[in-house]
């Protein structure tokens, strides 16, 4: 084996046999492979976006939606966001995660979603009906997941409404959680051939007087 090979493999971390993180921005591409759902890249975001994050959440903004091309992104943010010093260099940022997710997605369009939270958005455990999330919390608690083998998908959806316990019976300890800043692919019910089988996933609880930044990307 080559060193090159060895370094790749010290690099991932599979937290689950559905679930696979790595620092190297190259393991977005493992949610291509048939046993893994949820595919995360561990990253630290620099000095300036922080600053931007931190100013974004004092300002009055709550929520950017909007259908886009890649191309017509950067002039929608400038547009859309509050101004400050370091707001290019959060912008250029969300280009960049844009870029990676639309390559991989090979999306023609681009369903983007930046919103301002102070609770939680989705508090239940669910899956998505699409074939492929991206998602990152740029600030605040990143999202919660469940590893497959702690799920009972039989509590999942309106059968489960008010059993939300049993989908992790006696495995709370299992609850996974993303770390701020960190890019994560979520596949969904709608991947084809992954039909009902989507990273079981919701919101964090949030307390009073804390306040989350998340992007959300889906392909069109």
């Amino acid at each position: 084996m080559h060193n090159s090979e060895l370094q790749d493999q010290e690099l991932l971390t599979r937290v689950s046999r559905n679930a696979v993180f790595s620092q190297d921005v190259d393991v977005l591409t493992h949610i291509f492979n048939e046993d893994i759902n949820l595919a995360g890249w561990q990253r630290q975001l620099s000095s300036q976006i922080q600053q931007y994050l931190v100013y974004l959440i004092g300002s009055g903004f709550n929520q950017l939606r909007c259908i886009t091309r890649l191309n017509d992104l950067v002039d929608v943010l400038q547009q859309e966001l509050p101004e400050h010093a370091a707001k290019a260099a959060f912008v250029e940022d969300v280009y960049q995660v844009a870029d990676m997710y639309a390559c991989l997605m090979e999306a023609e369009e681009l369903g983007v979603r930046l919103t301002k939270l102070t609770a939680a958005m989705c508090p239940r455990f669910h899956t998505d009906k699409l074939p492929c999330r991206l998602i990152t919390t740029y600030a605040g608690c990143g999202s919660e997941w469940l590893p497959d083998n702690a799920v009972n998908r039989d509590y999942l959806g309106p059968q489960g409404h008010g059993k939300e316990t049993r989908l992790y019976a006696d495995q709370q300890d299992k609850i996974q959680q993303l770390a701020s800043g960190e890019v994560a692919l979520f596949k969904g019910d709608g991947w084809q051939g992954h039909e009902n089988r989507g990273i079981v996933h919701r919101s964090p609880a949030l307390a009073p007087g804390q306040s989350r930044i998340i992007l959300t990307l889906d392909g069109r």
